[in-house]
């Protein structure tokens, strides 16, 4: 007669915490939903402004090449007179560092870009600049490009290539014994 009862009781117990779980799961689903909502607003409202619309815009069209590079850095100079947060500003620098081989008066945008975000700036475009992100483009007097001005500098070496530069430290010693 026990026995009957102690095994309802058991099961009444397993429905009453699969209730309470799936209540807790409910609530959750409930966060879930107001997180995904504010998440939808504030994205919606970065990605409509007309901002964040022409940076994306010119982002694309410098990674097609169909944009020269001047008119590219007047873009990248805009965002930072413009102020717009300093990684929106240095991705635009350093996209176009890479795409096209470098920034002409790189030393000047450096100094444009410490003089708009502060000098703690420094830090970031050095680091930057050891991870070849940001990094500056000999001046081409010829305007032919640079595979023709290496190729013109090696013709005036008469086709003879540099010779190597000196080794030292570990190589140079192994190469010695």
């Amino acid at each position: 007669l026990g026995l009957p009862s102690c095994k309802h009781a058991l099961h009444d117990r397993g429905v009453e915490l699969t209730r309470m779980r799936h209540g807790e799961q409910g609530e959750d689903d409930e966060k879930r939903l107001k997180l995904h909502e504010r998440l939808t607003t504030e994205l919606s409202g970065v990605t409509s402004e007309l901002n964040f619309l022409r940076r994306v815009e010119v982002e694309a069209l410098i990674l097609r090449g169909d944009m020269l590079v001047e008119r590219a850095l007047e873009c990248a100079e805009e965002i930072m007179y413009r102020h717009e947060p300093f990684h929106q500003t240095i991705r635009m620098f350093c996209l176009i560092s890479i795409v096209y081989d470098g920034v002409k008066r790189h030393s000047y945008y450096s100094s444009e870009l410490i003089n708009c975000y502060g000098p703690e700036t420094l830090v970031a475009l050095k680091t930057l600049e050891k991870a070849g992100l940001w990094k500056s483009k000999e001046e081409d007097p010829t305007g032919l490009g640079a595979t023709a001005m290496a190729a013109a500098q090696a013709a005036m070496r008469g086709g003879k290539k540099a010779p190597p530069p000196p080794l030292g430290g570990a190589a140079a010693k192994k190469l010695r014994a």
